[in-house]
């Protein structure tokens, strides 16, 4: 736990100067303490959170989940947590990672999650407790998913799920209502870190009232049908980041949908059958997550011959309109949802409630957010003949060549995913060199554990045989003079395509990466983001040598 008291600005709720106030949340849904505790009132027996285990789903109703939380709200009470202290949260999504944060949440306190020690075991908290004169304000450490041995001892207090459950249990009622009256909208709930692609991963802190607006606004963005309490959605993105904090905690407290959190095989959730097991009525994706079922149903396509083909491909094509909604955000920023969206101009983006502020880091806070409330996003951006604004990406991701010329590789990336569709990356480098260079990884099939194996998905196998090659793992395709061929004709095409975007900086050559990028392998961010100087870093000898 750390003191926050000092940079968290406690303030009341007030409207913001981008939206009309008749469009702000209920007044008694301020605080995510009120959104949980009108979603209890309305549907208290229904099932609020599911969980798999030995091969069976249990569930908590509505009224069970908040008493579980307020179980661990009372404990960390018992333990010390002061208002304003903060609780960290490390591990896999499951029902203990939502309650862990929300019954910090509802203690006064403020959550923040950390992706970096998905798996926790009993070895693990030895690190934590070998690290304890360096945090001096930490008052203990739960385990949850192991038991410890009968004997451990320790120097910290060290506590299993359920008997730290059981630490809370002569907190009265009052100090319980005390300590919740005592929250206010502008009060920090959550603490985000980014994801650190553009430098160090700097906290990003979340108000009641952001968390609430958000929830509101994403309501009343759901374009193909209202969300309602009969919704289903399967928790599987990391939830230290903000996204899954919202889709999978905030926004069922304020509408009172269902969770499933997907079973976990070793590193990761099995999020494929568990979507084909419970069938959510939602999904949220990140764009390779959508990536990657658009493949799929290419491949069922494929499969399928006659009047059944072309029923897929009509079906797969209207649904695939209607119901897939795209949002722009970003950790420090609100989603570009209802009355938000025609306010984004180039790289400044003014939201109704955005970034409150950095943590402890006034300097960064005063870079990104203006005097004039705008959030200055760090993309570049443009504006077309039409009056139609696209965006070409980072800042901090523009290439400047040994000739001086600027081009935003984001843009040129996503010509070249189109152009040659067995690609699942496309990064493009060239700072400060002579001319621009392309890494390229082909599709590949997942085992167990969703991880990346050699073999080439089926798609990819079924277009290489198209061009006569035979090759049918990632090794077999570095040393195919088949497929070089037609990366080589498709490359000029690109080239041919991108002149204008590229200032005549074309891409002379392209590497065949030996692996696809992962989160295991450094290459990717737990939500997928691609971590561009771990990829030079990683294959610097590939890429030094393609340069020579």
């Amino acid at each position: 736990a750390s003191k926050v008291d000092q940079v968290v600005q406690v303030r009341p709720m007030k409207a913001p100067r981008s939206l009309p106030r008749s469009t702000l949340p209920p007044p008694a849904a301020t605080t995510l303490i009120h959104a949980f505790q009108r979603t209890v009132q309305r549907y208290g027996y229904q099932k609020a959170v599911h969980v798999k285990w030995q091969d069976k789903w249990h569930s908590l109703t509505w009224r069970q989940y908040y008493a579980r939380v307020q179980e661990f709200m009372k404990s960390l009470i018992h333990v010390g947590i002061q208002p304003h202290d903060v609780v960290a949260i490390s591990g896999l999504n499951a029902i203990e990672w939502n309650v862990a944060y929300l019954g910090t949440i509802m203690a006064g306190g403020a959550a923040t999650g950390t992706a970096f020690h998905p798996v926790i075991r009993v070895d693990s908290v030895e690190k934590f407790v070998s690290i304890q004169p360096s945090l001096p304000h930490l008052k203990a450490i739960v385990l949850w998913g192991h038991d410890l041995p009968s004997t451990y001892a320790s120097s910290l207090p060290v506590y299993c799920w359920q008997p730290f459950l059981e630490q809370g249990l002569a907190i009265t009622k009052g100090t319980v209502q005390r300590r919740m009256q005592a929250i206010t909208a502008g009060q920090c709930a959550s603490i985000v870190y980014t994801s650190g692609t553009g430098g160090t991963p700097k906290g990003v802190m979340i108000s009641h009232d952001n968390f609430c607006f958000n929830a509101w606004a994403m309501e009343a963005a759901a374009t193909s049908s209202q969300l309602s309490h009969r919704d289903v959605l399967v928790s599987y993105l990391p939830l230290a980041h903000v996204t899954a904090q919202l889709v999978d905690i905030v926004l069922p407290l304020w509408v009172g949908y269902e969770v499933y959190f997907a079973p976990v095989v070793r590193n990761g959730p099995r999020l494929g059958k568990t979507l084909k097991e419970i069938r959510p009525t939602r999904f949220c994706g990140i764009p390779s997550v959508w990536d990657t079922m658009a493949v799929k149903l290419r491949e069922v396509q494929g499969a399928t011959s006659g009047l059944k083909k072309h029923l897929v491909a009509f079906a797969t094509s209207r649904a695939w309109k209607k119901t897939v909604q795209s949002q722009y955000g970003s950790t420090g920023a609100s989603p570009c949802g209802a009355g938000i969206a025609e306010k984004l101009v180039l790289s400044k983006v003014k939201a109704a409630l955005g970034l409150d502020r950095y943590l402890k880091n006034e300097a960064e806070t005063r870079l990104v957010l203006d005097t004039e409330g705008w959030l200055r996003s760090g993309d570049g951006g443009a504006v077309d003949d039409d009056g139609f604004y696209s965006i070409s990406g980072p800042l901090h991701e523009l290439v400047t060549t040994a000739g001086g010329a600027v081009i935003a590789p984001v843009s040129l990336e996503t010509v070249l995913k189109r152009t040659i569709p067995i690609l699942s990356h496309a990064m493009v480098i060239g700072q400060q060199r002579e001319f621009l260079l392309a890494l390229f990884t082909l599709r590949v099939e997942s085992d167990e554990a969703d991880r990346p194996t050699d073999k080439l998905e089926m798609s990819v196998q079924t277009f290489l045989s198209s061009i006569r090659s035979n090759a049918t793992t990632l090794a077999q395709a570095q040393t195919c003079p088949k497929l070089a061929t037609y990366l080589d004709s498709q490359l000029r095409q690109v080239n041919k395509a991108t002149s204008k975007l590229s200032f005549g900086n074309f891409i002379q050559k392209y590497v065949l990466l030996p692996r696809e990028f992962s989160v295991e392998g450094g290459e990717l961010t737990p939500t997928l983001k691609l971590r561009r100087q771990a990829v030079c870093d990683i294959h610097r000898g590939l890429i030094e040598s393609t340069y020579a």
